[in-house]
């Protein structure tokens, strides 16, 4: 297995939704609004050109933490547990938005688990399937000639949950 990560500005590169779809998940990047972040920021990559290797080393005790709690869940992925109820939110979610194909419905399913198992559960909640919507739907939004962005409006999500669960 292998990640391939592709870092595309929507702005300098148009593709087919066809060729959107072969992409596992997508982020969506915006600047800091927040001016005392954007500070936070600016004094952060300060300390880093500052010294680099000091700086590296007081994040390392936190890298640590992180690689350690990826290891533990590649372990725990395989025992994760997935209900029918989430799959079935899946495909309503996956019909509700108008996408082509099953490919968003794998892709949430796998999604989902390794949110699981970054958490440290092998099952899969509610919390997991909005956590990972955005990611696995926004870039296979069908959009319209000259539209600017897409937006998935997470109350939609939220609405098929609910009917779901409550079902």
């Amino acid at each position: 297995n292998f990640i391939l990560v592709v870092t595309l500005n929507p702005e300098e590169v148009e593709m087919r939704p066809q060729l959107l779809d072969r992409f596992g998940s997508s982020v969506e990047i915006k600047g800091i609004q927040d001016p005392v972040q954007r500070v936070e920021i600016v004094k952060l990559r300060g300390k880093f050109e500052e010294d680099p290797t000091a700086f590296i080393q007081s994040y390392a005790n936190k890298e640590h933490e992180l690689a350690y709690r990826i290891l533990q869940a590649q372990k725990l992925l395989p025992k994760v547990e997935i209900s029918d109820e989430i799959l079935l939110i899946n495909a309503k979610l996956s019909i509700a938005l108008e996408v082509d194909g099953h490919r968003a419905d794998l892709i949430m399913m796998k999604a989902e688990k390794a949110m699981a198992t970054f958490e440290g559960r092998s099952y899969v909640t509610i919390e997991d399937v909005e956590a990972v919507a955005k990611m696995v739907f926004l870039h296979r939004l069908k959009s319209l000639p000259f539209e600017s962005s897409k937006t998935l409006d997470m109350e939609v999500i939220q609405s098929i949950i609910q009917e779901t669960v409550h079902e």
